[in-house]
């Protein structure tokens, strides 16, 4: 009976893994066909390589940066550790 038990439970067991494993190889084959599809070419054309198609105009965001003034108010209200600190570690640089 025991041995009997143990074997139902290991075929249940491989019954779970083969349904885990039919999954993942269901959504490994979505993503495939993702990948290979076109605009998801296009995408990482765009991405990567700043391609654009014919007509279209491109526009980069610069991030502004503080005013120097501003800048400098931070540095002068470090503490001496804190001085120390950036500069052994590279902060400022």
């Amino acid at each position: 009976m025991y041995q009997s038990w143990k074997v139902n439970q290991e075929v249940q067991d491989l019954k779970n893994t083969i349904s885990e494993l039919r999954k993942a190889n269901q959504e490994y084959a979505e993503k495939l066909t993702y990948y290979q599809s076109p605009s998801y070419r296009e995408r990482i054309a765009r991405e990567r390589f700043g391609l654009q198609k014919p007509g279209e105009n491109v526009v980069v965001v610069v991030p502004e940066e503080k005013p120097k003034e501003e800048q400098s108010d931070t540095k002068i209200k470090k503490t001496s550790y804190q001085k120390w600190w950036d500069y052994f570690f590279g902060v400022d640089k």
